[in-house]
Parts: C-alpha cells; structure tokens; sequence
C-alpha cells in the first residue's frame, strides 16, 4: 500500500498578524501568513517600486484575503499592484 503524501506545510509562529496584532499566526507555503484570529492571508513581499507615501523601506504586504473587519487596517497591496489607501500603483515582487 502506498503512502499518501502530505502536501501541506505548515507552523504556528510567535509573530504578529500585521492587521490585528494577534501574537500567533500560522506560516504555510515557505512566504505566506495566515491569522486565525482576523482571517487575513498575506506576505511580505519586496517593494520595487512605489508611487505613493504608505510604502517605503524594503518591503509590503501583499494581501490574498481582505481582513473585513478591522477598524483602522494598516495599508497593503491589494490585487492589480495598487495600495490600499490611495490607489495609487505599488509593485512589490519576491521574498
């Protein structure tokens, strides 16, 4: 009988929801961050390039799953490389 291969890795890590602040967040796919607690799923990607004042440093959020709930959400890149907050075009590609 063959063995079924596990194709999901995952951890519970002592790091902070970006959104929420929640202490534990769960780590899958090498990149990616879940939060149990506001249902975010995001990644820290490299900022290349930005057009807007709510990015700037090295990295941004590149958000899957809008966290719907939050009051006061920090900004993120949301789908079609625009932030959050100004639609403004950011890109940020690569870990």
């Amino acid at each position: 009988m063959e063995k079924e291969k596990d194709l999901c890795e995952f951890g519970i890590v002592k790091k902070k929801c970006y959104f929420c602040d929640q202490p534990r967040t769960i780590r899958f796919n090498e990149h990616y961050t879940f939060c149990p607690n506001c249902s975010a799923i995001y990644s820290e990607q490299i900022l290349q390039v930005s057009h807007c004042k709510h990015f700037s440093g090295d990295s941004a959020v590149v958000i899957k799953v809008e966290p719907s709930h939050i009051e006061g959400k920090k900004p993120f890149v949301m789908k079609g490389d625009i932030c959050s907050e100004c639609s403004v075009n950011v890109w940020a590609d690569g870990w």
